[in-house]
C-alpha cells in the first residue's frame, strides 16, 4: 500500500495528487506484475513502477523493430492502495503520464474506457464513483507492447530507438472540485500583451474567473483581471507594463494564477508558469525571438537511461540539460516523441529552445488515433515558452491532415515543421553533403529523391535553412567532425535558422544477462556523449565551435589586445567574466602534475552588443612572452565556462632543450653480425645494417622494445648506404634510401640521449604520412605529454583541445562501441612537444624538435561492416610522428563530403623531422 500527497498543491481549492507509483526511476515502487511471453514470463512477481519491463529482464528487448514473437507480449499489472478519508469531496481522476503502448485499465473491478493507444502522452479516466475512502482500492492494468491500431505500431514501434514496453511514466490520482479549471493555453508576448484561454470542466455558464500574474517568488506583476465562462471556456486578457522577457539566454518566468469564483469564495484555483516571449518566423529571412534574430545550435535527444530505458528522473533531466548547455548549445529537439513534462519545465527554467515532436518516423498515426494524441501533446505542453516549433512526426512520418490541428490548441500558432522536408517556410533537409548544404544556405529547397539530394533551383522561394538532423554521429565520427567547415558555411547564409546534430547520447542498454552495454551494433551509438553521459572528444569540439563568444582573430601568438565577437542574441559581453593566466609547462622529468601558473589577472569586461566585435585589453606583465603559454577563460553570467583558449608563447622553446640535461659519458661502438651496437654509460643502442633501423635498446639494466623505426608510414623503401662514425659529442649512424624514405641519421649523445633525424618523400593525395616505430601495446601503462589534449583529434576535428600538460592511464576504449572510458588513450594527438610512455620496461621519453602530430599505439575501431562512413585508416605502430592525419566521416557521409578539412591531405614532396629519445629515468 503506497500513497503520496503531492506537496505542490495541498489547498482545498486546488488539485491534489496521490502518487500510486514513484515519480521516476529513482523512487519507483513495486506493483504486482506478470509478463505474458519472453524472459521471466508466465508467473506473478513484482516490478517497479514506473519502469520499462524490458530493461528489468522481462519479455524481449529489441531495437528498431520488435521480433515476431514479441507482438503478443503484454504486461499485467495489479496494485492495491488506500485513499485518505478526507478525499470525500469533489471528483477523482486516474492519470497516466505515459504507457507503452495500449493501456487497458480497471479500477476496483470496473473497466475504464476507452483503451488508450499511443505511448508518449498523458491521459486520464474519471473514477469518482469508483473510489472507496479509507479502505483498500485496486487498479489492474494490461499493457500491450504492440497496439491494436496498426498506425500506432508503424509510428512508434518501427523507429530508430529501443522499443520498450511498460508503465514508464508516473501514475497518480488527482482530486478536483465538482466544477474546476481543467487547463489554460497562454499567449504572452514580449510587449506585455497577455491572453489565456481558460477551459473548465462542468463549469456553469456565467461563472466568474479572476486571474493575476505573479513573479516566481509570489510578487504581483499585474492587476487582477476577470471574465466569465461560456460553454466551459473563457478568454482572459491584460497588458503588463513592467516585466522581463523569456529567452534561452534570459529564462525569466512568471506564474499565472487563475481562480474560479463562487460568490466571494474561490472554489477552484490553477497555477501555471509561463514566459513573456514572441516567436517569429520571418519568411525568407530567419528566426526571431522578441525581435532579435536567433540561430539555433541544437541536438536531438531521446529520453533514455541505460538502466531504466525511457523511465528517467529529475537528476537525469538536469544532467541532460547541463550537458547540452555545457556544449554551448541553446536548443534541443524532442525526437521522436514528446518528453516527460518535467524536462520541458527545466528547459523553461534553465534556458533551452525546444522543438516538440509528435510521434512518427517514416510512418505516421492515422486520422482515428492521431488527432487525439496531438491534442494530448499540445494541451500538456502549450504553455512552455521554451517550445518554438511543433514537429508533425519525422522523416516522412507526418500525416499532413494534422497540420491544421496544431493551431486549434495553440493560441501562439507556432509553426509546424516536417523534419527533413521543406515545409512552413523552412528547409529542414537532413544530412546534406557540403555542396548541397551550400545550396540550402542560399535559401534553395533541397530534398531527397531516390536516395539523392536534389536542389530545387526552379523554386524561387527563399527558405530558411534549419536541418533538424545533421552531422550524424556514429562511434567517433560525425558530430564534431567537419562541424567547423559546415558551421562556417551555414553562418555565412543570410537565411540560416540553425541546426540540430544527431544525437545527444549513445543509447546503450545495460543488459541484465551479461552486465554489458548493448548499443545494438551501429544502431544506437550515435551520441556526442556516452550512455551515462560520458563526454567524448566531439563534445569539446562542438563546445569550442559553438561558443557564444569567439576569438575573431586567428592569432598563433596573441598580443595584449585580443579581438572577440559576441555571438549571443541578447547578452552583452559586459555581463561575462574574462580572466588570463601565463603558464609554464614542466619537462618530462619534472614531477609537476599540472602546468605552473606564473601570473594571473582579470580583464575588464568590454561592452559588446550581440553580433558585434570588440577588444579585450589584457594587463599582462612585462615579460609575459617568455612564459610557455597564455590562457584566456570566458565565463557566462551564470558562472558556466563557455570557452578556454591557450596559446603557446616564445618561452615554450625550453621544452626542446630537455635532451641536454645529463652529464657526458664515454661512447663505444661495436660492429655486430646484424649491424652496430653503440654503448654510452649504462645504455646500448643497436642498429640494423640491412635496414638502418633501430632494432634494440638496453638502458639501466632494462631492455626496451622500441624498434623498427623510423619506417615511412606510407610507401616502400630500399636501403642504399649504411655507416657509423664517431664525432664530436657522440656517435653518428647514417642511412640513405630510395623510395618513400630518403635519409635517416641517428645521433647518440654522450649524455645518453638518442636523436633521430629523418627525411621521407610523400606526394599526392594521402590519408596520412610521417614515420612510425614499433612498440608492443601490452607493455604500455600510461602516457604523459605537453601538447594539445586531453582528447585525440582527426584532420576535420582539431577543435576542442588546448595545449597543456596531460596524462592518462592506458585504456582500449572503442568510442561509442565499448568501454566509454574517456579520453581515449590511443589515437592522434596534435602539437605534441614531448611525450612520455610509462611502460613495463620503464619510461620512454620522446622530445620533438617541432610540435606535430603523435600517434599513440594503434587505435581499435568497430568492425567495418558497422562503421558506416566513419572508417579510418592509420598505420599500425606503437609510436608515430605524423605530418598529416586522416579525417573521419559521419554515419552516412564520407569525410570528403563534410567540407574542405574532410578532404585527403595533399603531400608535396620531402618532409623532414627530428625526435630525441631517452630511455628510463633521467639521473644527473
Amino acid at each position: 500500500v503506497f500513497w503520496q500527497l503531492d506537496g505542490t498543491a495541498r489547498a482545498e481549492n486546488t488539485a491534489q495528487r496521490i502518487y500510486l507509483s514513484g515519480h521516476g526511476k529513482d523512487d519507483a515502487i513495486p506493483w504486482k506484475f506478470q509478463c505474458t511471453t519472453g524472459a521471466q514470463s508466465g508467473f506473478w512477481t513484482n516490478i517497479s513502477v514506473p519502469s520499462c519491463w524490458d530493461v528489468k529482464g522481462f519479455g524481449t528487448l529489441n531495437y528498431y523493430r520488435d521480433l515476431t514473437n514479441a507482438w503478443s507480449e503484454r504486461g499485467l499489472y495489479s496494485h492495491d492502495f488506500v485513499i485518505p478519508n478526507d478525499w470525500t469531496k469533489g471528483r477523482v481522476f486516474l492519470v497516466f503520464e505515459g504507457v507503452m503502448t495500449d493501456c487497458e485499465a480497471t479500477f476496483n473491478g470496473h473497466t475504464l474506457q476507452p483503451i488508450h493507444q499511443g505511448s508518449f502522452y498523458r491521459f486520464k479516466y474519471e473514477v469518482t464513483d469508483l473510489v472507496s475512502n479509507g479502505v483498500k482500492n485496486n487498479i489492474e492494468v494490461t499493457v500491450s507492447k504492440h497496439s491494436a491500431n496498426a498506425s500506432v505500431n508503424k509510428a512508434e514501434r518501427v523507429a530508430d530507438y529501443w522499443v520498450f514496453g511498460g508503465i514508464f511514466r508516473p501514475v497518480y490520482l488527482e482530486r478536483q472540485p465538482d466544477s474546476f479549471i481543467d487547463r489554460v493555453a497562454i499567449n504572452a508576448k514580449a510587449d506585455g500583451t497577455f491572453s489565456a484561454n481558460v477551459f473548465g470542466d462542468h463549469v456553469p455558464d456565467g461563472s466568474l474567473v479572476s486571474a493575476t500574474i505573479k513573479s516566481i517568488d509570489g510578487r504581483h506583476i499585474a492587476s487582477i483581471f476577470t471574465g466569465s465562462f461560456t460553454n466551459d471556456k473563457v478568454v482572459l486578457k491584460t497588458k503588463v507594463g513592467t516585466h522581463k522577457n523569456w529567452t534561452a539566454e534570459t529564462p525569466n518566468l512568471y506564474k499565472l494564477e487563475v481562480s474560479l469564483l463562487d460568490g466571494t469564495n474561490i472554489s477552484c484555483q490553477l497555477e501555471k508558469r509561463f514566459g513573456f516571449r514572441t516567436m517569429e518566423v520571418r519568411d525568407g529571412d530567419g528566426l526571431y525571438v522578441n525581435g532579435a534574430r536567433i540561430i539555433l545550435k541544437g541536438v536531438c535527444r531521446h529520453s533514455f537511461w541505460p538502466d531504466s530505458g525511457r523511465t528517467l528522473s529529475t537528476a537525469v533531466h538536469k544532467l541532460d540539460i547541463e550537458t547540452i548547455k555545457d556544449m554551448n548549445m541553446n536548443a534541443v529537439r524532442m525526437s521522436h516523441y514528446p518528453p516527460d513534462e518535467e524536462f520541458l519545465d527545466l528547459c523553461d527554467e534553465m534556458g533551452l529552445y525546444v522543438l516538440d515532436e509528435l510521434g512518427g518516423w517514416h510512418q505516421y498515426y492515422d486520422t482515428n488515433v492521431g488527432p487525439r494524441l496531438l491534442k494530448e501533446m499540445i494541451t500538456r505542453d502549450v504553455n512552455h515558452p521554451s517550445i518554438l516549433f511543433w514537429d508533425n512526426g519525422n522523416e516522412g512520418g507526418f500525416n499532413t491532415n494534422f497540420d491544421s490541428l496544431f493551431a486549434q490548441y495553440d493560441p501562439q500558432h507556432r509553426r509546424v515543421l516536417h523534419p527533413w522536408a521543406t515545409f512552413g517556410g523552412l528547409c529542414t533537409a537532413h544530412y546534406l553533403a557540403y555542396d548541397k548544404a551550400a545550396e540550402a544556405c542560399k535559401g534553395i529547397s533541397v530534398y531527397y529523391s531516390k536516395g539523392q539530394e536534389i536542389a530545387n533551383t526552379n523554386d524561387h522561394t527563399k527558405y530558411i535553412y534549419m536541418p533538424t538532423e545533421f552531422n550524424h554521429g556514429l562511434f567517433d565520427g560525425g558530430a564534431g567532425a567537419g562541424l567547423q567547415d559546415l558551421w562556417n558555411l551555414m553562418t555565412s547564409s543570410k537565411t540560416l535558422g540553425g541546426g540540430f546534430i544527431w544525437a545527444l547520447l549513445d543509447e546503450g542498454v545495460k543488459r541484465l544477462d551479461n552486465g554489458r552495454i548493448d548499443v545494438a551494433g551501429n544502431q544506437a551509438p550515435d551520441g556526442i556523449v556516452g550512455p551515462y553521459r560520458q563526454r567524448e572528444a566531439s563534445f569539446y569540439a562542438i563546445k569550442s565551435i559553438w561558443s557564444p563568444i569567439t576569438i575573431a582573430t586567428n592569432q598563433s601568438m596573441p598580443s595584449r589586445k585580443i579581438v572577440i565577437k559576441n555571438n549571443y542574441a541578447f547578452l552583452n559581453t559586459k555581463n561575462c567574466k574574462f580572466a588570463w593566466k601565463t603558464l609554464r609547462f614542466p619537462g618530462p622529468f619534472e614531477s609537476a602534475t599540472n602546468a605552473i601558473v606564473i601570473a594571473t589577472g582579470s580583464i575588464k569586461s568590454p561592452s559588446i552588443s550581440p553580433g558585434k566585435t570588440g577588444t579585450l585589453h589584457l594587463a599582462l606583465p612585462k615579460e609575459w612572452e617568455t612564459a610557455d603559454a597564455l590562457e584566456l577563460t570566458i565565463i557566462e553570467p551564470g558562472g558556466r565556462e563557455i570557452d578556454r583558449h591557450v596559446w603557446p608563447l616564445k618561452g615554450i622553446e625550453h621544452l626542446h632543450s630537455q635532451a641536454a640535461n645529463r652529464d657526458s659519458q664515454t661512447i663505444l661502438s661495436t660492429k655486430t653480425t646484424n649491424g652496430v651496437d653503440v654503448c654510452v654509460g649504462d645504455r646500448t643502442f643497436s642498429f640494423s645494417k640491412s635496414t638502418g633501423m633501430l632494432i634494440g635498446v638496453r638502458a639501466q639494466n632494462h631492455s626496451y622494445s622500441l624498434t623498427n623505426g623510423p619506417l615511412p608510414a606510407f610507401g616502400d623503401f630500399n636501403l642504399t648506404s649504411f655507416s657509423g662514425t664517431s664525432g664530436e659529442g657522440g656517435y653518428l649512424v647514417e642511412s640513405t634510401y630510395t623510395g618513400g624514405l630518403k635519409k635517416v641519421s641517428w645521433h647518440i649523445s654522450t649524455n645518453g640521449w638518442l636523436q633521430c633525424d629523418y627525411t621521407y618523400t610523400a606526394k599526392g593525395l594521402m590519408d596520412y604520412h610521417g614515420v612510425t616505430f614499433d612498440y608492443p601495446e601490452a607493455k604500455v601503462r600510461s602516457k604523459r605529454w605537453v601538447g594539445d589534449g586531453p582528447y585525440r583529434v582527426w584532420k576535420n576535428r582539431l577543435q576542442g583541445v588546448n595545449i597543456g600538460l596531460w596524462e592518462n592511464n592506458y585504456n582500449n576504449t572503442i568510442t561509442g562501441y565499448s568501454g566509454w572510458n574517456y579520453p581515449e588513450f590511443k589515437g592522434c594527438f596534435a602539437n605534441v612537444h614531448w611525450m612520455q610512455y610509462d611502460t613495463d620496461e620503464g619510461k620512454i621519453t620522446a622530445v620533438l624538435s617541432t610540435p606535430t602530430f603523435v600517434k599513440v599505439l594503434s587505435p581499435d575501431f568497430p568492425p567495418k561492416e558497422l562503421s558506416g562512413k566513419t572508417g579510418i585508416e592509420l598505420p599500425k605502430s606503437g609510436f608515430a610522428v605524423l605530418n598529416a592525419i586522416p579525417p573521419t566521416g559521419t554515419k552516412f557521409k564520407e569525410a570528403k563530403y563534410t567540407g574542405p578539412s574532410g578532404e585527403q591531405n595533399m603531400a608535396t614532396g620531402d618532409y623532414s623531422g627530428s625526435v630525441k629519445f631517452f630511455f628510463g629515468e633521467l639521473v644527473q
